[in-house]
């Protein structure tokens, strides 16, 4: 009886010792990936963060209705398409689970986000009533701040915050991590706002690719 006893002790102890050896090897190699990592992820979320944003800064007349809705058609869909080509990719393993996903989440995609924009021109509003009140973005400046990241499987989850601070009329609209967003520019005063969002990135080819987001 005693040697049973001592065998279930020694099992236990055996037992928590490689939990505890198991959770710190899962932080160590946690901080080791965010030490090696963090950087590049970061590079590419405020890439795309803010070259989506600067593709649609008008600079052209902004009492020229039809002006500012074809530059919206023409140049500020293709500089957004850019920039998806340069920062996403797919991810297969993403698509099976938005299939399967049981509890409604959904991660919005390259795909999405590209069947969104054509035309981005669609999601103005025309119901302005004079050609001076059409919202446009004269200048904005997008600040990124990883929240936090880690691991997930082969890829990675980075929870970030983006500020935008914004110059313009109304508001506009604009290419974020979740796709077409309406962020205010106010009427010629600087306006800040912030948004907060998951990314999923995986490395492929070496290079750390946006292959999915969702709100936070």
């Amino acid at each position: 009886m005693k040697h049973r006893l001592k065998r279930l002790n020694r099992g236990i102890v055996l037992g928590i010792l490689v939990v505890i050896a198991f959770v710190i090897y899962l932080a160590v190699d946690n901080a080791m990936f965010k030490s090696k990592e963090k950087d590049e992820i970061e590079k590419v979320i405020s890439g795309f963060v803010n070259d989506a944003a600067q593709a649609c800064v008008y600079t052209g007349s902004t009492t020229d209705k039809d002006s500012i809705l074809s530059f919206y058609e023409r140049q500020a869909e293709a500089g957004c398409k850019d920039a998806l080509n340069k920062y996403w990719d797919h991810s297969e393993a993403l698509e099976k689970y938005n299939e399967a996903s049981l509890f409604g989440e959904y991660y919005t995609t390259k795909d999405d986000i590209v069947q969104e924009i054509t035309p981005l021109r669609d999601y103005m509003d025309y119901g302005y009533d004079t050609p001076s009140a059409m919202p446009y973005y004269s200048a904005i400046d997008c600040t990124t701040t990883i929240e936090s990241i880690k691991r997930n499987g082969a890829g990675a989850t980075a929870i970030i915050t983006v500020r935008y601070d914004a110059v313009g009329n109304g508001v506009p609209i604009l290419v974020g991590p979740i796709g077409v967003d309406y962020i205010e520019a106010g009427s010629g005063s600087q306006t800040s706002t912030s948004e907060s969002y998951r990314i999923e990135l995986y490395k492929q080819d070496g290079e750390w690719k946006i292959v999915g987001s969702t709100w936070n």
